[in-house]
């Protein structure tokens, strides 16, 4: 059996999260951007099987929170992904009738979960596997003001080619972000405003993050993804360095082994006796009580998969 190994760049990111590369260009892999192709070849020691927690809507939880209380805050309130809700706007001639629009065109999180339906139509919509991927690209990119063509040529990588919008879609799926969640724009123009002002950003922990470019456009997106993006990093990061240390405490280090931090998830590889005791660790070390400037205060979301292989993992 083969060892996957990297190597990681010190001066790799501006935002606290890991960066890795092959050993000299030749041997290993990126494990923080890892290849699909590659994924499905990375299996645990032998008898054994992988953990893995993801900080769920990492990036989308942070912003709503740091935004004014909106339809985004909502959302997180009501258990339903952002993601979700938009691919449902967007395609939503395909998921409803034309005579039930009206009941979820623009509805507050509130009222969907009240209708009868709402389960089976957020299923149905979760499972559209190219309407939900583009709901998800479309927030991520909003997120950090992304421009259409920008966004399109993004969506045509990250699909290696199977889904090319027109410049109209691209503009389109961007401005249905926009009408629903106005907060979030809000909240845009406000850190570029900070940044102007002092020069500096800071993330949910408190650390700084000094921008010295010239105030540009093409610097923005920088600005915007700072401050979610460090605080995924760095909670990534602390809650690595935590459950090492319960895990030499308890005398597993041998054991369970934490074997990757992927920017918003870690992996631990570990005997089937102890797939409870590691779902329970990683949950405890992961979902984290943070605060937001404006006072906001709440949990980061996590989720935890298993399996026997890198790539098919399935949530627990």
């Amino acid at each position: 059996m083969n060892l996957l190994s990297c190597t990681y760049k010190v001066t790799g990111t501006n935002t606290f999260r890991l960066a890795s590369t092959q050993i000299l260009g030749t041997w290993g892999a990126n494990c923080q951007n890892p290849d699909k192709r590659l994924m499905h070849e990375v299996v645990p020691r032998p008898g054994n099987c992988f953990l893995q927690c993801d900080q769920a809507g990492a990036e989308a939880l942070i912003m709503a929170n740091i935004a004014q209380r909106g339809r985004m805050y909502e959302l997180f309130k009501h258990n339903i992904k952002p993601h979700t809700y938009l691919a449902l706007h967007i395609f939503i001639e395909k998921f409803v009738k034309p005579e039930d629009k009206h009941k979820y065109w623009m509805a507050s999180p509130a009222d969907l979960i009240k209708l009868p339906e709402w389960k089976e139509l957020h299923k149905l919509v979760k499972q559209a596997k190219m309407e939900y991927a583009l709901g998800k690209m479309t927030c991520h990119a909003k997120n950090y003001d992304m421009k259409w063509m920008t966004f399109i040529i993004n969506v045509l990588e990250k699909t290696s080619g199977e889904i090319i919008l027109t410049a109209a879609q691209g503009k389109d799926f961007l401005n249905m972000f926009d009408l629903l969640f106005t907060e979030i724009i809000q909240l845009q123009e406000a850190i570029k405003a900070e940044v102007r002002a002092t020069g500096m950003l800071r993330n949910l922990f408190g650390h700084p993050k000094r921008f010295v470019q010239p105030h540009r456009s093409t610097y923005e997106r920088a600005w915007l993804a700072y401050i979610a993006q460090s605080t995924v990093g760095v909670l990534a990061i602390k809650a690595a360095h935590d459950i090492k240390v319960e895990l030499k405490q308890q005398k597993l280090d041998r054991e369970i082994l934490l074997v990757n931090n992927k920017h918003d998830s870690l992996m631990l590889d570990l005997p089937e006796r102890h797939v409870e005791y590691g779902a329970d660790l990683l949950k405890r070390k992961m979902a984290r009580d943070l605060r937001a400037p404006n006072g906001n205060e709440f949990r980061m979301g996590v989720e935890v998969s298993k399996g026997y292989n890198w790539k098919d993992m399935e949530e627990l």
